[in-house]
């Protein structure tokens, strides 16, 4: 029978609690980390999407009313406006991405908000290719296969099917002792 002192024991994990840092003294991000950088980046992409259907369906609808389009046609017009909003959707989130990427950023704006970073698998920064790559390989296998975003959750380090084809992971580095220093800003 154990007679050890209960108050020395550590709580009970539960879940949304952050892992304990790995190997490296880095910490992998909670889901409800990844959850809020998730959504913070769909909602801008989808809104840039949105803004371009918007756009598009209103130069359809200018058309429409010019008398060129034959009454017909005009419902073939206004499918073809809405089905290219729709790719412009899936076209516009990759592309923001992409773009906050090789920006001064260099991360999602979600990624920013929740302290989130991409490094390689010893824990170093990649460089913007292989950011921009794991970009499109991400939107590639959520518009294939969703389904395998569930590989996250039985994976100990939280790493997605595109972080082990491109040989990285996300992590959240720890709150800097002391005062922070700016980083220099680059020259243009």
């Amino acid at each position: 029978m154990s007679t050890s002192n209960p108050a020395a024991r550590p709580p009970p994990a539960r879940a949304g609690d952050r892992p304990p840092p790995d190997e490296d003294g880095l910490m992998v991000p909670t889901d409800r980390e990844r959850t809020i950088a998730y959504t913070v980046d769909s909602t801008v992409g989808l809104l840039g999407g949105i803004l371009l259907t918007w756009l598009g369906m209103t130069a359809a609808y200018r058309l429409m009313n010019t008398g060129r389009v034959s009454p017909d046609d005009q419902m073939l017009w206004l499918g073809a406006g809405v089905g290219i909003g729709l790719l412009v959707c899936v076209v516009t989130m990759p592309l923001f991405e992409i773009a906050c990427h090789r920006s001064n950023l260099q991360g999602t704006l979600g990624h920013k908000l929740t302290g989130m970073h991409i490094v390689d698998l010893e824990g170093q920064p990649v460089p913007t290719k292989t950011r921009v790559v794991r970009a499109l390989i991400k939107y590639l296998v959520l518009s294939l296969l969703g389904i395998a975003v569930l590989v996250t959750l039985f994976d100990p380090k939280r790493r997605t099917p595109w972080d082990h084809i491109t040989n990285t992971r996300v992590v959240k580095l720890p709150p800097p002792s002391g005062k922070p220093t700016p980083s220099p800003r680059p020259q243009r």
